[in-house]
């Protein structure tokens, strides 16, 4: 068995997600979800609103064969510290335990606590489990017109992360993306046709400090994070932030053809890795 705790916003759901359905397919195990980490931080379980998979989710914690897995999420991450030191538990494997092949071949449940973005883990992605990610007839239905207008061969999406990439506890390490970033991507892909759709989690900012990019033919999607994820997958052409929820939108995309433009360093602290992909432009 994997067990797998969920924590964080959509990408960070699809890379625990895709990583530990990989990692069963590898293993010959079933994976069951933890997410008792959203009853203490303001986040929402998306991954199984937006796609077609099986909600595979542990409700009672006492049946599982460790006592581990039954202590609440703050334990857990607290032991989860400690045993990154002194490895009480082996059964337990972090993000910052680099040796995938262990993982794989450990002779017993596992218990995967982490986000997984590192190249290490997504070269292991089973494209099984990519295909499987089928977006819900509701949601495509009723982004139909915003898909079939980014969808256009001239047009440019662009994803611009805030919040708290921007906090003082994350500044220096998450604010890669600045506005010259977005206008040097944009003059790479933009031509007399373009219409840049702008996906943001703070507009208000975008329109009051971007003046260099509000320039251009703009257009903005703000509706609700599994929506505008949608929409912006759909983008003939995207220029992506350091954001795990748009990498997502920019592999899962079914334009082959399109052009991804992404920050060449992934975080200002350089013990973070890069996890842009083969083919994407990088500035």
């Amino acid at each position: 068995m994997i067990y797998s705790n969920l924590s964080g916003g959509l990408g960070n759901q699809l890379f625990q997600y895709v990583f530990s359905q990989s990692l069963s397919k590898i293993r010959g195990d079933k994976v069951v979800y933890i997410t008792d980490s959203y009853n203490y931080y303001e986040r929402n379980i998306e991954i199984f609103k937006i796609f077609n998979i099986e909600k595979a989710i542990l409700i009672d914690k006492n049946k599982s064969r460790y006592k581990f897995v039954t202590l609440n999420f703050i334990v857990r991450s607290a032991l989860i510290r400690l045993n990154n030191i002194f490895n009480f538990f082996p059964f337990i494997f972090t993000d910052e335990f680099k040796k995938i092949d262990q993982i794989c071949t450990y002779q017993d449940d596992v218990y995967l606590h982490g986000y997984w973005q590192d190249l290490e883990f997504i070269n292991i992605y089973d494209p099984d489990v990519i295909n499987s990610l089928v977006v819900n007839k509701n949601i495509a239905d009723r982004n139909k017109y915003n898909a079939d207008e980014v969808s256009r061969n001239s047009s440019v999406g662009v994803h611009i992360r805030r919040g708290d990439f921007f906090s003082n506890k994350n500044i220096n390490s998450y604010a890669v993306c600045d506005e010259k970033y977005y206008v040097e991507a944009i003059n790479i892909l933009i031509t007399q046709q373009s219409t840049i759709y702008v996906f943001s989690d703070d507009i208000n900012f975008v329109k009051n400090n971007f003046s260099l990019l509000m320039k251009f033919n703009v257009k903005f999607i703000n509706i609700s994070s599994v929506d505008d994820f949608y929409v912006m997958s759909m983008c003939s052409n995207l220029i992506i932030s350091n954001s795990s929820y748009s990498w997502w939108a920019a592999r899962l995309g079914p334009n082959s053809n399109k052009k991804i433009i992404c920050p060449k360093n992934w975080s200002l602290d350089k013990n973070i890795s890069n996890i842009s992909l083969d083919g994407w432009i990088k500035i």
